[in-house]
Formats: structure tokens, sequence, C-alpha cells
């Protein structure tokens, strides 16, 4: 065993030990994977606590096994954000929520590679740090191009331009793909102001288009107070209506409208969705029915929105969600591929 520290709002720690159960139905072993050990167990986030005190968490340099009973290459987290050791990420327009408002504990590349390894994950698509997280937001794309350049088995880019900016996000946009391998654009449409469907990113889907990426959009209730029903999911049908050649993968989990987005991805083949920024143990149900559906198996993928949901805390929380054995290698791997690991 080795230690590491991470960040809990309280006094709690977390440690590895056995489970011997893998997903609902399954005889799958689980092996070692994070447990609480206080009873305090909503207490572990990967935050700073309130009087700025860290805990020790016990990791151990096995992988998750049940993971790679499934898929033995390991899963795909499809939004995982950087986190450099450059005094790490505030995330305060989302204290009201998590109950912090300090910054995430910091980590470098080897770090990260290394927090996927014990998780079982294999590969990350891995954007820079959030709009407004960050002093700096270039030096924080530099880091992230960097790591994803260290370690390109194990990473892949997913790029930020602000559409607000005009041909300049264009122009930025092509840059960063031809030359810095952007594989995906990340949009978040409640820190631009406006809804997905307006005319203002049209540029930019065009582009997308042409370059052959697709472009991630969050929809759903955000955690910062800002205006929700711009992250509606009923904006995604004018965009799939208008873009029929752009794959889009929306993200985190579009509550509370989620039973719509259900139906948007039933009715355009080109729609998808991640279920980042949220606990396995609280996935929207009609997500998950629609997963386990044969419909709905090529359409769904695992995410985290690591590092405000651990890669440690997800595997734990996954086996009890109620994905189906058939759902489960499309969901933890073969999807990503597909979408964005299709030029490899």
């Amino acid at each position: 065993m080795r230690c590491g520290t991470w960040w809990t709002r309280g006094c709690g720690r977390v440690e590895l030990g056995s489970i011997s159960h893998g997903p609902a139905g399954s005889d799958r072993p689980l092996g070692r994977v994070a447990t609480f050990v206080d009873s305090a167990e909503e207490r572990l986030h990967p935050f700073g606590a309130e009087d700025g005190s860290k805990v020790e968490v016990a990791m151990t340099s096995e992988p998750v096994p049940w993971v790679k009973t499934i898929v033995p290459e390991g899963a795909i987290d499809c939004y995982v954000n950087a986190n450099p050791p450059q005094g790490g990420v505030s995330w305060d327009r989302t204290s009201h929520v998590f109950g912090s408002s300090q910054r995430l504990a910091p980590l470098d590349a080897t770090g990260l590679i290394t927090a996927m390894e014990l998780a079982g994950i294999d590969r990350a698509l891995l954007g820079p740090p959030p709009m407004g997280s960050t002093e700096n937001p270039e030096e924080g794309y530099r880091w992230t191009l960097d790591a994803v350049q260290r370690y390109p088995e194990r990473l892949k880019l997913s790029v930020r331009v602000d559409p607000r900016d005009g041909i300049a996000a264009v122009r930025r946009l092509e840059s960063m793909v031809r030359n810095d391998g952007g594989a995906a654009l990340r949009l978040v449409p409640a820190l631009v102001g406006v809804p997905m469907s307006d005319r203002i990113y049209y540029a930019l889907y065009a582009k997308c288009i042409e370059l052959d990426i697709p472009v991630t959009v969050t929809v759903g209730m955000p955690a910062a107070r800002v205006s929700s029903f711009i992250q509606h999911p009923r904006h995604l049908d004018d965009v799939c209506v208008f873009w029929p050649e752009l794959t889009i993968v929306s993200t985190h989990g579009g509550h509370p409208w989620s039973d719509v987005l259900v139906g948007m991805m039933a009715q355009w083949p080109n729609l998808y969705h991640m279920l980042s920024a949220f606990a396995p143990r609280y996935y929207p149900p009609e997500l998950i029915k629609y997963l386990n559906s044969s419909r709905g198996r090529s359409k769904v993928m695992f995410a985290t929105d690591f590092p405000l949901m651990s890669f440690e805390r997800a595997v734990q929380e996954l086996p009890s969600c109620g994905i189906s054995d058939a759902a489960w290698p499309n969901f933890l791997r073969h999807n990503a591929e597909t979408i964005f690991w299709r030029s490899t």
C-alpha cells in the first residue's frame, strides 16, 4: 500500500479495501476499491477542508479488477479537467452545491495517469481548467497540452474557445486541432450566456464538421447560479436539424430534463451523451433505462468530471447504478472509442 494526499471537506478519510461483488446481478469480483472509513460518507470530495487541512488516503498499486474483466483494456473517461500544480482549480461558483469554495488539490500529469490506473481507467479526454476557474487560462491550456503530449497513448485533448470571439474563435479552434491534436470542442452554454442553438455557435459547428471532430455540450441545470434554461436539452433539437453531419455529445446528465434528452437521442442519430458530473448513485434513471435498451446501448458513455468527481468514487459506486451486463462494455469503453478515438 502507498499513501496519497486528497482534500476533503471534513475530517473523514478513505482507504482501499476488498469488495467481493461486481455489478448488480454479476458474480465478477470488484477487487480493491476506495471505501469510506468514517460514517460521514457524503463528506468525501476532492476539496480543501474548511480549516485548510489535508487527509491521507491509502491507495493500492493494483488496478480495479472488475472494470478490466468487462473491458480488459480498461475504461475510458470522456470528461476530465486539468488541475495543474500551479495552485489547483477554484470552484467558487459551485460552492453552494458542494459546500466549499476552496481550490481542488492540484495534480501533475504523472499523478493523473496514476490515479487513472488505480481506478482501471485506460484513457481520458482531457480538457483545460474550466472557464473562470484559473487566473491564467493560457497557462492552464499549455499545461493540458503538455500532459497530452507526454502521454499520447492515454490522453486526448478536448479544447475550448469562446464563441463570442467570432472568427478569432474559429481560427483558434482550427489551430488547436491541426497543430495541437485537439480531438473535441467543449462548450458550456451557461458560461457563454446563450443557448447552444444560437447562431453565435454556427461557425464553430461548421468548422467542427470540416475538421471531423465532435462537439461536447453541457445540458441540464448548472451548479453555478446562472440561467438554467440556457442549457435545456430542447435546444439540441435545432442543432441536430441544421447540422446533421455534426457529432454532438451532450454532457452532465440533463437534469431535471433527462427525459427530454432521452427523446432527443432517440430522434437524432448524431446525438450522444456522457454521464459526467454525477456520482453514479445519482445517475438519472431515464438515462440508465435508455442505456440498457437496444436503442440506447450505443449512445451513452462513462465520464466523471474529474477532479470534481474522483475516479475512485465513480468506480466504487458504478456497480450499484443499475446498468445491465449487456450495456457495460459499450458504456465503459466502446462508445467512447467510436466517437473520440475513431481516427486511431
